[in-house]
């Protein structure tokens, strides 16, 4: 099966009326059976619904869950985002976290801070075969569209020229298999000083529950030991985020869908239509390739 992707649309403003037609050749592209947009801003999707592209059935995909680390430093990032300066910056600030840490000890994170000790960290660069192994598992478990995920891809997609803070790999082993991972991308939004931890990928054996929550409180003490003040996941088939649910995270919906897919095969339609053929994660968007 041949696929192809969209990375990027620009048209300088005088000559935004011919968006349309440069995403009309990339959705009519000959002998392409299926094309992905992935990380879709408000136009480029409703533009990709005009031309006939489906949004992903999962219909919740663009909610990010999240779990404030700082509810100071938080609340400080929010009221910079949303244009208090000063006196009442700083009233917004003190409010916004005491306010959140009333909602912590309400509801609690059901996150433990420190890490089961089965869960190892390495660095990108040290990926090796056991990846290939369980990447070979996992895509004979049962028939799902996944990005690949061999060694040689994860060290390309993660090895981020320019970037102050490189990505965390976390692993679980069980009687010393690789039986699932975790990647952790840190950041710090330069406007308002928020640091933030992000899910990059996750990938577990037979989606074993166990596993995916032992990588989650890894992932969660890693972001904790680091200093971020915000640990969230984007994406991810629904039988995963029901745990990370039962979690008791924040959310909020991303600012319009991002992922549209299209495809004249009408046996491959019918397929894609089924949201657990589907493994979607912030792996198959840019925002995980950029510094």
């Amino acid at each position: 099966m041949v696929a192809a992707t969209g990375t990027n649309l620009v048209a300088e403003p005088a000559y935004r009326a011919r968006s349309m037609g440069l995403l009309a050749s990339f959705y009519r592209q000959p002998g392409v059976e299926l094309v992905l947009i992935t990380t879709a801003i408000p136009s480029v999707g409703e533009l990709s619904k005009a031309l006939g592209a489906h949004a992903l059935p999962q219909h919740d995909y663009d909610t990010v869950l999240f779990w404030v680390l700082d509810p100071h430093a938080f609340a400080k990032a929010v009221a910079m985002r949303l244009g208090f300066k000063g006196g009442p910056a700083a009233a917004a600030t003190l409010l916004g976290s005491l306010v959140l840490r009333t909602e912590m000890r309400v509801r609690g994170s059901r996150l433990r801070p420190t890490p089961p000790p089965r869960v190892t960290e390495i660095a990108v660069k040290d990926i090796g075969d056991e990846f290939q192994a369980l990447w070979a598992r996992k895509i004979s478990e049962k028939p799902r569209l996944m990005a690949e995920r061999s060694p040689l891809c994860l060290r390309w997609h993660f090895t981020i020229p320019g970037t102050a803070s490189p990505p965390v790999v976390l692993c679980c082993h069980r009687s010393e298999r690789l039986i699932g991972y975790a990647v952790l991308r840190h950041s710090i939004d330069r406007r308002t000083g928020m640091r933030k931890c992000q899910l990059a990928d996750m990938v577990a054996e037979q989606d074993d529950t166990s596993v995916i929550a032992s990588l989650l409180e890894a992932a969660y003490a890693n972001a904790v030991a680091a200093g971020d003040h915000v640990f969230e996941v984007m994406g991810l088939p629904r039988n995963i985020r029901q745990i990370f649910m039962s979690r008791n995270p924040h959310h909020r919906a991303y600012p319009a869908f991002p992922f549209f897919y299209k495809t004249t095969d009408q046996k491959l339609a019918q397929a894609l239509a089924d949201e657990n053929v589907w493994y979607a994660t912030a792996f198959d968007g840019d925002t995980t390739l950029m510094p």
